[in-house]
């Protein structure tokens, strides 16, 4: 018992330790959850927003190329011969190189790089060729200009497609990550719950410890005291 009174203080400030340990535990694991809940978050907005920049570019690109744009505006000057189509074809073809340069620079992959270089390629085709032709539509020629300029597009429109799909893959991706982040902070989390747990019932262990210390402590110094009672009354008695 006596060995036990000496360690009282040992035992409490372990305890104390133990509390303190749990509370520092509890703190960690409060902010390192928020910091991966607003990881997880970040994640998904900056791919989110890749995913959205990328999408607005190339719906731009393929307005400026197709019907209402470059090739449209290519194919009435093919048939009309009119300057003013072939202004807006050049117009188109400024904005088609700038949209493609944009796209290059969030393009994550070779494959995505290469696909716009074909459809850089194909627009260049079409480009060189309005310079075939002369303004002022003569009779009989138009199906000869139409097979002089003709440009076989398909490499370009297998690009866009393949664009739009790597677009709606990274978009999938994206979920994906963010669903596997959040896994990991659910677990993380689940494992901060048993740790906090183990550590408040070895907690709990040591002040139980402590209380039937103190318990002994008083039965000894009570048993002490009655044992001092009893000599003094009876050396007085016997005096």
């Amino acid at each position: 018992m006596t060995f036990m009174l000496k360690n009282r203080s040992v035992f409490i400030a372990s305890t104390i330790l133990v509390a303190l340990i749990s509370i520092g535990v509890l703190f960690y694991y409060v902010s390192e959850t928020e910091k991966r809940s607003d990881e997880v978050s970040t994640l998904l907005s900056n791919q989110l927003e890749s995913v959205s920049q990328k999408m607005a570019l190339l719906g731009d690109l393929n307005a400026e190329t197709g019907y209402g744009g470059f090739i449209h505006n290519f194919k009435n000057y093919v048939l009309r011969r009119d300057p003013a189509y072939k202004e807006r074809a050049l117009e188109n073809y400024d904005n088609i190189i700038e949209n493609i340069s944009l796209l290059r620079k969030l393009a994550k992959t070779q494959a995505e790089r290469n696909a716009l270089s074909d459809i850089q390629e194909t627009v260049s085709a079409y480009y060189k060729r309005l310079y075939v032709l002369k303004p002022g539509l003569e009779k009989g020629n138009i199906f000869k200009d139409d097979i002089k300029v003709k440009v076989d597009d398909s490499v370009a429109v297998a690009a866009f497609e393949f664009l739009y799909s790597v677009i709606h893959q990274n978009s999938k991706s994206a979920l994906v990550q963010a669903k596997q982040k959040q896994a990991q902070t659910a677990g993380f989390i689940q494992y901060g719950y048993i740790l906090i747990f183990a550590i408040t019932v070895v907690a709990c262990l040591f002040i139980v410890l402590i209380n039937r210390l103190q318990d002994a402590h008083a039965r000894e110094k009570g048993a002490n005291e009655a044992k001092s009672q009893f000599l003094s009354t009876m050396s007085h008695e016997i005096r």
